[in-house]
């Protein structure tokens, strides 16, 4: 649509202005407020619109000069407010909000609601994570724009919407006055906003019944709403989103500030629209929801014994060593508090338990190689032990009776066996400084050495010791050593030779390390001369 008609444009054939609805250009200078032309594409053809000095007395050269013909005008916005109304749905909830100047278009009768006076500029966008449920809607996920000052402007009736929004012409849908605009208002419209968005996604049948308990739940105990503030929210959600019972949604408020009924949340509303559980306290947030459990985005598990898991927590990623951990909201807490130096707000139980249920079913898992877990350490120090290269020498003093120390080890040559004591074993993981539990311990062995607890009769003595097939042994280390020298290759090229002070580091390492084996040396030595002599002395 184009207007062509210089009368119409500047308003010399007036309107009869009976109910004080500005129409044209003129109508609008004489009301006060500062109008200019636009362009067809809706750019104003004002050089620095925002400070331009525009009234009665300035607005007919301005025209001439522009040579305005499109029929597109704007109204900046310098004492007025503009509520853009960018999704229709929400004309549903607008029922509560007084407003004396309404205006849109005809595929848009209401999109817009104008008020005198100013507030801040506010956008309710829904979190992109919403995205595929307003694919249909021509604005997207944008539901409103509040706007409002001198650096914002507003295309009004008397004109028509530029070319990229169809030409139509825009009308009044109801005027009556420009009223004030209260900043209570942003309050309601918040809450209208959100409704809106979760009447978008209502589901069409199957999960309705969760998708309002879950919703009740999240506003019961975040927010200070009463239960018939959530009741009358649920029933009109309901009715305005395609429900023919909207009445029994109406008690769940109540039902969801109950302990003793299942507990419905924001996991479960993430889990129903498949989004992440900060999107759902992104969206609620409009409403002064601040939820801490919504602040956990992912989980990563890394397959190891003892299992270790890493868990992020707004922008930081926390290491948990004890599992134990993950089920306790005080102990999580904790890592918080240690990690990121602050102290989260709290938890009930089943809010935690169903976060981390939540983080559970898209759990990201990663394998790890076995000697890089905290097992796979110990495992390298009990392997080292058994496969020392003496056992099998056939020279070596190598009698059932050597067992009766707790160093003793006996190589039963004929059924092709190594005895050994656990205690040996336990020394030599303490030595190495590495903790460990007993039944890991001796299941460990079981697993990887074929190991069984054996009792011997040794000089009348009962000895419990432990079995293993020497094949098992030797298979075990020379997968270790396997690993060790690719290890090794993989990094040496890297830069951990490459500054003196690590050369310095690794060499002291190395010192200790070469140390560390000669004082074990002497010492089984001592014990194998100190059984030698018993034997002799036998």
């Amino acid at each position: 649509m184009m207007i062509d008609s210089w009368s119409l444009i500047l308003g010399v054939t007036m309107n009869k202005f009976n109910d004080g609805a500005p129409r044209n250009y003129m109508e609008w200078l004489e009301l006060g407020y500062t109008v200019f032309p636009c362009s067809s594409d809706g750019v104003p053809l004002l050089v620095q619109w925002q400070k331009q000095i525009i009234n009665l007395k300035t607005h007919s050269k301005i025209i001439d000069k522009n040579n305005w013909k499109s029929g597109v005008l704007g109204v900046r916005l310098d004492d007025l407010v503009d509520l853009d109304i960018d999704n229709p749905k929400m004309e549903k909830f607008l029922d509560e909000i007084v407003c004396g100047a309404m205006f849109g278009r005809p595929s848009n009768p209401l999109s817009h609601m104008l008020f005198k006076g100013t507030t801040e500029n506010i956008s309710y966008t829904v979190p992109e994570g919403f995205a595929k449920y307003f694919k249909k809607f021509a604005h997207g996920t944008r539901l409103l724009d509040i706007r409002s000052g001198e650096g914002h402007f507003t295309y009004v009736p008397g004109s028509i919407t530029p070319k990229k929004k169809g030409s139509e012409k825009l009308e009044w849908n109801r005027f009556t006055s420009f009223q004030e605009f209260d900043s209570l208002l942003l309050k309601k419209l918040s809450e209208i906003c959100l409704w809106t968005a979760l009447s978008a996604m209502f589901p069409i049948k199957g999960s309705r019944d969760e998708y309002m308990s879950s919703i009740a739940g999240i506003l019961a105990r975040h927010t200070d709403w009463t239960d018939e503030k959530i009741g009358q929210g649920l029933f009109k959600l309901a009715l305005h989103s395609g429900s023919t019972n909207p009445s029994r949604y109406i008690i769940k408020a109540s039902k969801a500030r109950d302990d003793k009924t299942k507990s419905f949340g924001i996991p479960t509303l993430a889990r129903i629209l498949k989004v992440e559980q900060s999107d759902i306290a992104q969206l609620f947030s409009w409403v002064g929801v601040s939820d801490t459990g919504s602040s956990f985005s992912k989980l990563k598990v890394y397959e190891t014994d003892p299992t270790m898991w890493k868990i992020k927590y707004k922008d930081t990623w926390i290491t948990i060593m004890d599992s134990s951990h993950l089920l306790s909201w005080t102990k999580m807490s904790i890592h918080i508090l240690e990690n990121c130096y602050e102290v989260p707000s709290p938890m009930k139980p089943i809010e935690w338990k169903n976060t981390i249920n939540h983080l559970l079913e898209n759990v990201e898992k990663i394998k790890v190689d076995e000697s890089e877990s905290y097992y796979g350490q110990i495992g390298s120090v009990i392997s080292e032990y058994l496969n020392r290269p003496e056992r099998w020498n056939e020279d070596r003093y190598n009698e059932k009776k050597s067992l009766l120390g707790h160093w003793g080890t006996w190589l039963d040559r004929e059924n092709n066996m190594l005895y050994f004591r656990l205690e040996s074993l336990i020394m030599k993981v303490n030595d190495a400084r590495l903790k460990y539990e007993q039944r890991k311990l001796t299941q460990y062995i079981r697993d990887k050495y074929s190991a069984v607890p054996v009792t011997l009769n040794i000089n009348g003595k009962d000895v419990r010791t432990w079995r293993a097939p020497v094949e098992r042994i030797q298979v075990q280390d020379a997968k270790s050593r396997s690993h060790s020298t690719r290890q090794n290759s993989e990094y040496r090229d890297s830069d951990t030779l490459k500054t003196d002070t690590e050369k310095k580091d690794i060499s002291y390492m190395a010192h200790k390390k070469a140390e560390r084996k000669r004082m074990e040396q002497l010492q089984d030595e001592r014990m194998q001369k100190l059984q030698q002599d018993s034997h002799d002395n036998y």
